[in-house]
């Protein structure tokens, strides 16, 4: 997915690393699968269904990162899915 969106001139980091604060001290850190023209938060999954756990995974980047858009991404089922969340 990074390689076709740089063919796009689209900008893409993979594993993108994300401090967790609590009080204004870290404590801790979340990976992202993707991170888009530094506004879009990007998971992927490969399951049969997306659930609640998946969603507040993808909600607890966002807020973390203090952006607004995430898209939660499923190659599991028959046909690629796809959630959007703002914030």
């Amino acid at each position: 997915m990074v390689e076709e969106l740089n063919l796009r001139n689209i900008k893409a980091k993979q594993q993108y690393p994300i401090d967790v604060y609590y009080k204004q001290k870290k404590i801790g850190n979340y990976t992202a699968d993707l991170l888009v023209e530094n506004k879009i938060v990007v998971e992927i999954k490969a399951e049969k269904e997306l659930n609640l756990k998946h969603s507040s995974q993808l909600l607890n980047y966002l807020k973390a990162t203090n952006l607004r858009v995430g898209l939660l991404l499923n190659y599991g089922e028959r046909k690629c899915t796809f959630k959007r969340f703002i914030m």
